[in-house]
């Protein structure tokens, strides 16, 4: 079975960010909506909202370029970078598959235009 990002997110919470809790992930069902942002606006009323969760798997080098694109990584000084992606190419390279699974939500407001 391949891995999920669990075990790396925990690595860099202790390692690289001390100062912060682990990250804890809610369910699908749990993750925030935006439905009083949208009905706050007077614009829209929210008729429904659906939650799609998909998987991607990453290789090490590929996992890393998608690191590459948070803000809060780009951030950082580069020597802070450069460990935290040999770390993460150890724990992947570690595994059997030598690939990470990493799961997104995405979350689609229906909405109704208000006249």
């Amino acid at each position: 079975m391949l891995g999920s990002c669990r075990s790396i997110r925990r690595g860099w919470n202790l390692e690289f960010q001390p100062s912060h809790h682990p990250r804890q992930t809610p369910s699908p069902e749990r993750a925030p909506d935006r439905v009083e942002e949208i009905e706050r606006s007077g614009l829209f009323s929210v008729a429904g909202i659906k939650r799609y969760v998909w998987a991607v798997d990453y290789a090490a080098d590929f996992y890393i370029d998608v690191l590459n694109r948070y803000s809060g990584h780009i951030a950082w000084p580069q020597w802070k970078r450069d460990r935290l992606y040999a770390e993460v190419r150890e724990l992947i390279g570690e595994r059997a598959e030598k690939r990470i699974r990493k799961h997104y939500l995405s979350i689609l407001h229906i909405c109704r235009r208000i006249s």
